[in-house]
């Protein structure tokens, strides 16, 4: 169980250097008042159909290098914090309120180590009291996906949502329950439907979700896929197509299978990005006393399936300690650099909290984004946030991730992606052409 070092606010203070009264020529430094960077980030709330709102329910802390509090500033209604910092790289933790499935209404904390103030930082929130949908329209039917004759059909595919899926007959598949939506007045998102057997796959496109009377939409497959072997053993391998910002074709394929089914042929082809990960498993376990896992993960983007297809991660545990967690101290003081070329840890707590007006149970998730070894914010209380986390609150989880993107030359590189995309996992990222990412998650639930 982490503690925490007591809390005391810091000020601020900013001295003016005089003129002196020598005559000080125009480019007398002395006659600058100092230098100030401005920092502003966006509170969003994205709905069913995608569209963002701001949302106000948000908080920023403004804190020195060792995570103490400077400032404290509220987001305006249009879910806007600005800050003015002497300091061109900073650290802030943002809070907001958050309310998730289970219908608990809680707080999400997020903190980021030495971000440049030039950075246009995004937060989005998740509150469903406060999910406006009225900007979206969604339908559901059925889809009936005509292609060519198979009797073998192992699966179906689709980048919409469906509960089921029947084989008709040799050419007719029926994708059962297809929800989309869109913002109102707005085109739809063109979906892909794609059936697969053990040799091939066929996919068709369909983009005009409005009801129809019969209530069904009819696809015919203009695209299809071939089985893919590759080399990874004992390793489950997840594949996806990446276009118009929209994943398409995810399937895990089994190990014992060493084949994918990866559709080549289909309009969007030129302008796909392939994704591929796989994990390799060093300990999961556990025990009345909490369960522990230790693996490691590798993602390929690339605009050349092959490219995907040869993920490795690493089978190297790299001495990191699932057990006692040595390299984290009761201090808040963590340290991972042991793990080479793995630039920044994502470390998450959730909190066992409680409501301080009920009393009722109120997991706090709190996620910090820092480099590969440093001080973890969690120790630090903050400002009218006491009575929720103390030094007596427990830890139900701890969650870390270290992260090795290939395309990144330096830590700094890591904090400005991450503070700007909005604290999206690797899975969620939609920017990517060619990467490689390269994880360890180490987890302990108690």
């Amino acid at each position: 169980m982490s503690k925490f070092i007591p809390f005391s606010a810091l000020a601020s203070v900013f001295l003016l250097a005089s003129c002196g009264s020598g005559g000080g020529g125009s480019n007398d430094d002395t006659n600058k008042p100092p230098a100030t960077y401005q920092f502003t980030l966006q509170s969003l709330i994205k709905n069913s159909c995608g569209d963002t709102s701001s949302y106000a329910d948000t908080k920023v802390f403004l804190q020195d290098e060792n995570w103490q509090v400077l400032s404290e500033h509220q987001a305006n209604s249009e879910g806007l914090v600005e800050i003015t910092s002497a300091n061109e790289k900073i650290n802030i933790t943002v809070l907001a309120n958050y309310k998730g499935d289970n219908g608990i209404e809680s707080y999400q904390a997020v903190s980021y180590y030495q971000v440049d103030t030039d950075v246009k930082a995004t937060y989005y929130a998740t509150h469903s009291d406060k999910l406006d949908n009225s900007t979206c329209e969604c339908t559901t039917q059925d889809v009936v996906l005509s292609h060519i004759n198979s009797n073998t059909i192992l699966g179906a595919l689709s980048s919409a949502k469906f509960e089921s899926f029947e084989l008709v007959d040799g050419v007719t598949t029926t994708f059962k329950q297809v929800e989309s939506c869109r913002i109102k007045g707005q085109e739809w998102t063109e979906h892909s439907f794609a059936v697969y057997d053990e040799e091939e796959g066929f996919v068709g496109f369909h983009q005009d979700y409005t009801a129809t009377d019969n209530g069904t939409w009819e696809v015919y497959d203009n695209g299809s896929g071939i089985a893919v072997s590759f080399n990874r053993k004992d390793m489950d391998m997840t594949t996806s197509q990446i276009f118009n910002q929209t994943r398409h074709f995810t399937k895990t394929s089994e190990a014992e299978t060493n084949e994918a089914i990866i559709f080549e042929n289909h309009k969007f082809d030129g302008n796909t990005v392939h994704s591929a990960s796989a994990d390799f498993i060093f300990k999961e376990e556990s025990s009345p006393f909490g369960s522990v896992s230790l693996k490691s993960r590798e993602t390929v983007f690339s605009q050349d399936y092959n490219d995907s297809l040869a993920v490795k991660p690493s089978e190297n545990d790299e001495n990191i300690d699932y057990i006692t967690w040595a390299e984290i101290e009761a201090s808040g003081a963590y340290d991972y650099s042991k793990v080479s070329k793995h630039d920044m840890a994502v470390i998450s707590y959730v909190f066992d909290a409680k409501n301080p007006e009920t009393q009722l149970d109120m997991p706090v998730l709190w996620t910090s984004y820092g480099p590969i070894e440093g001080q973890l914010p969690m120790n630090t209380l903050l400002p009218g946030f006491e009575d929720v986390i103390d030094g007596d609150t427990d830890v139900d989880a701890t969650k870390v991730n270290l992260l090795r993107h290939y395309s990144f030359d330096n830590y700094q590189d890591y904090i400005n992606y991450y503070t700007n995309i909005g604290h999206a996992d690797v899975n969620q990222q939609m920017d990517k052409t060619d990467d490689t990412v390269h994880q360890y998650f180490v987890e302990l639930v108690k």
